[in-house]
């Protein structure tokens, strides 16, 4: 293969004119070769640093439009293209149709939704948890994604679409488990969760082959796919929190110690994001009334001790994750707010009351 490769651009650098190269793998192995292709163009490319027109592009044989999918996305890059050799109409037919709902997607992800793109950023907003009561037993999802997470990133999942918590993944070390970086337990089957193209969906509703979009503790948000769902019978915790506005938001999720809510983190022994969000609300917001309007300045404290900034709450430095087993009435989470009701996962504008 390696040799393929830079026959093909020593050929195209003596013509100096870019060549199509076409590659019939005659062995039952497919994937891993076109793997090994796109690999060594890309090194090649990066070590020699050749014009584009000096680099050849490789078009790979294959029968079925499912193959031809496969080359075509091989290390994410894919291949240049494909040669479709079939006597079927309809393998060509299936073929345009998979390209035309691939390139749909990669369009969407690009396109800003509600507070963020795809591949975008979203808005996350701390509230303050005001309310954390142990439940009976419900039928609780863990969402197994075919990809790994790190600490800071997981679900937005909530009890109402229009405040939804970033519950984190299963990707921290303990001693009485191993990390399950792939994994997020996402409460109830009730619960919303947040999909691609700022859609949700039930978490009842997700199978194999879905995809979700994973969110970190800055708002960095990118698609994931689900490999399995696991439903099963577990006690639950209720848990409510209230913003700037002194609306509620709501979420259940099960009562166990791998269960963790991100949120802004306490900064050193002085006021940090934590007790800088506080400071930001009225004294009465803190004892169950309305909190006024207010939340996107923090004022320094006279002693000049440090405080978390607007923009550090956001920070990947400035977060924690907190076990709902430790959860209480004070600590401040991360919410994605929206507006407007939901009609099968879209956003709609009607009069609804979510409690």
């Amino acid at each position: 293969m390696k040799e393929i490769v830079e026959t093909a651009v020593v050929t195209c650098s003596q013509m100096q004119v870019q060549q199509d190269i076409i590659l019939d793998f005659l062995f039952e192995w497919k994937v891993i070769p076109a793997e090994s292709l796109v690999a060594l163009i890309q090194q090649y490319i990066a070590a020699q640093s050749k014009p584009a027109m000096m680099i050849p592009r490789f078009f790979v044989v294959v029968s079925t439009a499912s193959d031809a999918l496969l080359m075509l996305t091989a290390l994410e890059a894919g291949v240049d293209g494909v040669v479709l050799r079939t006597p079927s109409g309809s393998q060509v037919l299936n073929l345009v149709e998979r390209m035309q709902h691939r390139q749909q997607q990669i369009t969407q992800r690009g396109q800003q939704e509600g507070n963020g793109a795809d591949t975008g950023m979203l808005l996350l907003t701390p509230v303050i948890v005001t309310k954390v009561v142990p439940l009976g037993s419900g039928h609780r999802v863990c969402v197994d994604l075919s990809s790994l997470m790190q600490p800071g990133e997981g679900l937005l999942v909530g009890s109402f679409s229009r405040g939804m918590f970033l519950v984190q993944s299963e990707s921290e070390e303990s001693e009485f488990i191993n990390s399950r970086p792939f994994r997020v337990n996402a409460g109830p089957v009730h619960m919303y969760v947040h999909m691609p193209g700022g859609r949700t969906a039930y978490l009842s509703e997700l199978k194999s082959g879905d995809e979700v979009m994973v969110v970190n503790s800055q708002g960095l948000q990118r698609p994931g796919l689900v490999g399995r769902v696991k439903v099963e019978a577990r006690p639950l915790v209720l848990v409510e929190a209230r913003g700037s506005d002194g609306q509620i938001y709501s979420l259940q999720l099960q009562n166990a110690e791998t269960v963790k809510l991100i949120g802004p983190a306490v900064v050193g022994g002085s006021l940090g994001c934590h007790d800088a969000l506080v400071s930001r609300m009225s004294p009465s917001s803190r004892d169950g009334e309305q909190a006024t309007p207010g939340m996107s300045t923090i004022k320094e404290q006279s002693n000049n001790e440090s405080v978390c900034s607007a923009a550090a709450l956001l920070n990947s430095a400035c977060w924690q994750a907190i076990s709902v087993s430790e959860l209480k009435e004070g600590d401040v989470v991360y919410t994605y707010l929206q507006e407007g009701a939901r009609h099968t996962g879209l956003s709609i504008s009607e009069f609804i009351i979510e409690r």
